[in-house]
């Protein structure tokens, strides 16, 4: 029996993201920092597993010339205590951690140094992911501001919520954990700050849920941010998309309306989105069909005759969500078969055009060429789009562990 290793497939499809993270955005501010954050996590990815003084040393062969060494080892060491490098599980000889009561403090630190160095490090994926998650909050969120009427100072609420996600990627890119309001805000008494803080901490009326959660505790005050209705909005808005492109406007009015109802008759649906009954009933069955909604029949007597039993709709979201989650795994494999055979079938012509093999007579190789790399970046474009969507309908572990408590705690009320 064989099985789909889907975690590994998603290693290999996000090496460039990951890559170009580090180098483009993490040390966008030093060239020299990105450069060599890249290198060092490049030969990470391609050993899995590599001992501390093997991977210096190969970073040093490979950036020799460019980047000096004083700065390789600050990127590494700040990869590592940022997390996006971790020491891999091993199992290692006893006596190679076994230290005697014997010596000083200095020759019990230095065993311990030497027994550090041989822990095999390897790439932290789950980290990288929560900052790629932090990466969708912050979109997610200036939508919010945008639209939030409460907000007047756009410009200062932006600036004060890009700075506090700064804040929580300095400390581990954790959503669910507080921060200091000294570590994101530099003038509290300053009045715009004040006011934007106040803003992003309370729901409007509309349909905007609250942002970041104030939290106070003796003279500290904290902030967080209300990641799950941020994650609950960013997830409604990818599945209204998804709706929309696959079945039209009149099943999307439809599906919006459910969402913001519990459950309704087929005729209260059909007068509140204004359609034929007719076309609302096809429409709540195509919706139906497609996983998007789910039916409940409440029998008016013990016989469940249809013509006395009513049938109220509702839209299951965390199903609808794992639904979407798999189909998008499924997408994001076929799209790398198609590209991987759209390669293999022309890696011929690819190979000669790359080496400049081509005489000058050759033009209609050259114009095959162009259409095939064409439709290569167009597969490669639309699996890095369902990638980012699907980071936003997957949970990291510390958002799955939240989970789990809040389920926990409802369920022992």
């Amino acid at each position: 029996m064989f099985t789909l290793d889907v975690d590994a497939i998603l290693f290999r499809l996000r090496y460039s993201k990951m890559c170009d993270f580090l180098q483009h955005v993490k040390y966008k501010h030093d060239k020299d920092k990105g450069i060599a954050a890249a290198e060092i996590f490049t030969i990470l990815w391609r050993k899995g597993r590599i001992n501390q003084s093997e991977l210096l040393a190969k970073a040093e062969t490979s950036l020799k010339g460019t980047t000096i060494r004083s700065t390789i080892y600050s990127v590494f060491t700040e990869l590592q205590k940022n997390q996006y490098i971790q020491n891999a599980p091993k199992l290692i000889e006893i006596g190679d951690v076994t230290e005697t009561e014997d010596g000083d403090d200095e020759e019990r630190s230095s065993k311990r140094q030497r027994v550090d160095m041989k822990v095999p490090l390897r790439v932290n994926t789950e980290r990288f992911l929560k900052s790629f998650r932090i990466q969708a909050y912050r979109d997610t969120c200036k939508d919010l501001i945008n639209i939030h009427p409460n907000i007047k100072d756009k410009d200062e609420a932006h600036k004060v919520l890009s700075d506090f996600f700064d804040a929580v990627e300095s400390e581990g890119g954790d959503v669910a954990k507080s921060v200091r309001v000294e570590s994101f805000v530099s003038k509290q008494n300053d009045n715009k700050t004040k006011k934007a803080l106040s803003d992003l901490s309370v729901a409007s009326q509309i349909n905007v849920p609250t942002i970041l959660i104030h939290k106070s505790e003796g003279k500290q005050v904290f902030y967080r941010l209300s990641w799950k209705n941020v994650l609950k909005r960013m997830r409604r808005n990818i599945i209204e998309d998804i709706v929309k492109a696959r079945f039209g406007a009149k099943h999307f009015r439809i599906f919006c309306l459910l969402l913001d109802s519990t459950y309704l008759e087929e005729k209260q649906i059909s007068h509140a989105v204004l359609l034929d009954p007719k076309e609302t009933r096809q429409a709540l069955y195509d919706l139906f069909r497609g996983g998007f909604l789910k039916m409940q029949e409440v029998p008016k007597k013990s016989d469940y005759n249809p013509q006395t039993t009513l049938y109220l709709w509702n839209v299951p979201i965390d199903q609808v969500v794992k639904t979407n989650r798999e189909r998008t795994h499924e997408i994001i494999l076929n799209l790398r078969i198609t590209r991987a055979l759209v390669y293999e079938n022309n890696w011929d012509l690819i190979d000669r055009v790359q080496r400049n093999n081509l005489d000058d007579e050759e033009k209609r190789a050259k114009e095959k060429y162009e259409k095939v790399k064409k439709k290569l970046t167009a597969l490669l474009v639309a699996v890095q789009r369902l990638d980012n969507t699907l980071i936003a309908l997957s949970n990291t572990r510390s958002e799955s562990k939240s989970f789990l408590r809040s389920s926990q705690l409802r369920y022992d009320a």
